[in-house]
């Protein structure tokens, strides 16, 4: 029975590791991943060991989605009357009759002209002063402007220019907002948030929304969690400006050595890398090799040169470089609390090499006991 046993087992082991065609393991190992940063340069990569100096350079460097903003912050005026609009114009006149006449030289009550339209050449029309040009004025200067027409037909003339509504002077808001439509913006009211707030807020999270900015065929954007943050970034908008708000939930991938091999969202402003463990259960103390957390990612070009990383990287992606934590020694787990995650990071721990060995010999052992037990039944029959 042992001879058969013997001759049987190393077919039944060679069955069993051809069915798993190869050894099971998750993510690339350790070894790879050092191996990996010195070969094929088509396929390059950096490895940088995670210190405080590594967290210092990247707190010194922050992620500037806002720069694109700054960049459209508008500085043109935006209380200029346009064609289109519609004004309420008072007139203060000195005497008795309304506009001409009477000699009372006491002051009257203003007289409100109804609803005036700006028509398409610019002008309104007032009465006793006919069509006076607007377009492209302040309402201050078209009050000067209306009350230049009335000299000489009504007594000291005190005039008062107001916009009810001005198509002209408005954005648009739509996307993840309670109420999208048109808003006006004025003097008082022109950021970014101001229009966010006047189309009823957000209906999303912060966190999972990019706020997009659109003027003149050119766009730009901004986490929504970013400009919360960072007010200085409430950029001033201009006339005919599309706001929008996109959900883009920003998202992370842990896997190897963890309890819950998972894709989680981000959703605090920021989230350590000690904070995403935790998010993926922890390390599975029974494989996990703690001494090799490794975090890849595309980094900015100027955060890689700032780390002493050459190369222009990948277009449009930036500088692959993989992070490396050693979580075996206590200080690990302070630069684990200080390190942040960003969107589309993969956290991978490697297997403990020892956990590959007892895979194998588990394999060894189940196809043994397999080969023993179909020895024995075989052995037990006549």
């Amino acid at each position: 029975m042992f001879s058969r046993f013997r001759q049987a087992l190393p077919v039944a082991l060679l069955a069993a590791l051809t069915g798993c065609s190869d050894l099971p393991h998750d993510g690339p190992s350790r070894s790879a991943v050092r191996a990996g940063a010195h070969v094929d340069r088509r396929q390059h990569y950096a490895l940088v060991d995670i210190d405080y100096s590594v967290i210092q350079t990247l707190a010194e460097h922050p992620a500037t989605p806002l720069d694109s903003l700054r960049q459209v912050a508008s500085t043109a005026p935006n209380d200029l009357i346009s064609e289109g609009d519609s004004l309420s114009v008072s007139v203060f006149v000195a005497g008795s009759g309304p506009l001409i006449g009477g000699s009372d030289m006491s002051p009257t009550p203003p007289e409100l002209l109804p609803t005036v339209p700006v028509g398409r050449d610019g002008d309104v029309v007032i009465p006793f002063a006919g069509q006076v040009r607007v377009a492209g004025l302040t309402p201050n200067e078209a009050s000067l402007a209306i009350r230049a027409a009335l000299r000489g037909k009504a007594m000291n003339p005190q005039v008062t220019v107001s916009v009810n509504t001005s198509p002209a002077n408005s954005v648009s808001v739509i996307g993840e907002v309670n109420k999208p439509g048109r808003y006006p913006v004025s003097a008082n009211s022109d950021r970014l948030l101001d229009a966010i707030a006047l189309a009823g807020g957000p209906t999303s999270p912060v966190w999972d929304l990019i706020v997009m900015v659109s003027r003149d065929g050119q766009s730009a954007t901004i986490p929504m969690a970013d400009l919360m943050n960072d007010t200085t970034q409430n950029i001033r908008l201009a006339p005919h400006d599309l706001v929008r708000l996109i959900i883009h939930q920003r998202k992370v991938n842990a896997l190897g050595g963890v309890l819950k091999d998972s894709e989680f969202p981000i959703t605090d402003y920021r989230l350590s890398l000690a904070g995403a463990i935790s998010r993926a259960s922890g390390l599975d103390t029974n494989s996990a090799d703690a001494s090799s957390v490794f975090l890849f990612r595309f980094e900015r070009p100027e955060v890689a040169r700032a780390l002493g990383v050459a190369g222009a990287g990948v277009a449009g992606a930036g500088v692959p470089i993989v992070y490396h934590l050693n979580l075996s020694q206590g200080a690990g787990y302070f630069l684990a609390s200080k390190f942040y995650v960003q969107a589309d990071d993969l956290i991978d721990v490697p297997r403990a090499r020892s956990t590959e060995v007892q895979k194998f010999f588990g394999i060894v052992n189940a196809a043994a006991s397999s080969v023993y037990q179909g020895a024995v039944i075989s052995s037990a029959v006549p």
